[in-house]
């Protein structure tokens, strides 16, 4: 699905037009001002019951192989953006 699937499929369920669907969809997943954007950039987790939680991971220095020549490099440690699914979601995608 779409960035534009999701916002007719959203103006649909919720009988709005598309624009104020826009609106929502932007407000919630924008990159730069997006909801779920700066509560991540805080260092917040998001849970959305019965969906799942987004939050911020610390990953650690690690050693990587360059694939062409075989030299080590040594990968900074740093953050990154997870999302873990909550039980209702796995039970109802897994049957």
């Amino acid at each position: 699905m779409t960035r534009t699937d999701l916002i007719k499929e959203l103006a649909e369920q919720a009988d709005v037009s598309t624009a104020v669907a826009q609106r929502v969809v932007v407000a919630l997943f924008g990159s730069d001002d997006g909801v779920l954007s700066r509560s991540l950039q805080r260092g917040e987790s998001v849970a959305i019951r019965g969906f799942g939680t987004f939050e911020v991971r610390e990953r650690a220095p690690r050693l990587l192989a360059h694939p062409r020549t075989g030299e080590r490099l040594q990968l900074p440690p740093g953050r990154v953006a997870a999302w873990r699914p909550a039980k209702r979601l796995k039970t109802l995608i897994n049957g």
